[in-house]
């Protein structure tokens, strides 16, 4: 997951491409899904293995057990909080999905024109000879 999340990261440094900011948050989503599994995995893991806990706990027998409620909370109210950051991602998500984008404007070059850019001098010709033309007539 670490690899997952490192490559989604390394990808939204720069976005080429608007549909590639949606293909992102659509990934985040997904993301916090799996996270929030995790952590309630391993909340319930703490839960089933509670007994064990209290066992080996020093001092007090309830030791224990009072830490891995604590652990349980710490990681419910994360799952929790993901919830809501799972939301508004989608949301963002979602509502990036309904931008139809624009192309981004081509940039005229600081550079002088290229021969390709400047017109002929056979089109320079005609249109005065042209205008004469209708002119004379």
């Amino acid at each position: 997951m670490r690899d997952a999340l490192r490559t989604l990261a390394q990808a939204t440094r720069t976005i080429d491409e608007p549909q590639d900011a949606a293909v992102a948050l659509g990934a985040l989503t997904s993301g916090l899904v799996l996270v929030r599994q995790v952590l309630n995995h391993v909340a319930d893991w703490h839960e089933q293995a509670a007994h064990l806990a209290a066992r080996h706990a020093v001092g007090s027998r309830y030791a224990g057990r009072d830490t891995v409620d604590a652990i349980v909370s710490d990681l419910r109210d994360t799952a929790d909080a993901l919830l809501d950051a799972q939301s508004a991602v989608g949301m963002a998500w979602g509502r990036s999905e309904r931008i139809a984008w624009r192309p981004e404007p081509k940039r005229r070059s600081a550079q002088p024109a290229t021969s390709r850019e400047l017109p002929s001098v056979a089109a320079c010709a005609v249109a005065p000879k042209r205008n004469v033309d209708q002119l004379t007539r």
